[in-house]
């Protein structure tokens, strides 16, 4: 190997491999380090100042895995959905494998005023008996109590859907109309909207609802 001296071996190699080091890039579940595998290999991509983790991406990280543990707990079989499944994030079934529902998780923690998670319009018409979502709040730090709001997929969609309705006939400032767009917002209250069906507390009902995760495989059986 030829190259310009250097004071010891191999530095040559050190050199041109900082030369060509790719700028910083985000870490998500679809992201994997290509200079390794698993774990080692995010290890080493760190270390080397490849990747760097957003904080939304570790939040909805640990709304999934808080939700497995959740489950496992339970009773139930869960594992993380294949990277690439747009519907849901986990699958769930029982010990024999007979029932089988999915699981999208939405998580937030005590950021804004509505209280409520990030949607898109896509949410409107994504609906199955056997597809729940569950909304995680974190609270306002590591230190709080989460709560799991457990709500059946077409429940969503109606809700999605509706609020977006009355929000876009309503006046915005000035009296202007509200510009439509793909974003959606799923709250605990629409009592801003004047929707007496969706008041505060409305969400209560959903809460920690794990059984309505079996109901729903039985009524799909039956």
């Amino acid at each position: 190997m030829t190259g310009p001296p250097y004071p010891y071996r191999g530095s040559w190699r050190i050199h041109q491999h900082r030369e060509q080091r790719p700028q910083k890039q985000t870490l998500s579940r679809q992201s994997v380090p290509q200079n390794g595998q698993g774990i080692a290999g995010c290890g080493r991509a760190f270390a080397r100042g490849y990747l760097m983790v957003s904080p939304s991406s570790l939040l909805g990280a640990a709304g999934e895995h808080f939700i497995m543990s959740a489950l496992l707990r339970r009773g139930f079989i869960a594992a993380l959905a294949p990277v690439g499944v747009p519907m849901c994030d986990i699958v769930v079934t029982d010990d024999i494998g007979e029932r089988l529902c999915a699981i999208q998780v939405k998580t937030r923690r005590a950021i804004g005023t509505d209280g409520g998670w990030h949607m898109r319009d896509k949410h409107e018409t994504i609906v199955s008996p056997t597809l729940f979502y569950a909304f995680v709040d974190f609270g306002i730090d590591a230190f709080a109590t989460p709560h799991v709001y457990l709500v059946p997929s077409a429940t969503v969609a109606e809700v999605v859907r509706s609020s977006h309705q009355v929000w876009l006939a309503r006046p915005g400032k000035g009296g202007k109309p509200h510009r439509d767009g793909p974003t959606r917002r799923f709250l605990p209250s629409y009592n801003h909207l004047e929707m007496t069906q969706y008041p505060a507390g409305w969400l209560e009902k959903y809460r920690d609802a794990w059984e309505t995760l079996r109901q729903a495989s039985n009524v799909e059986d039956a």
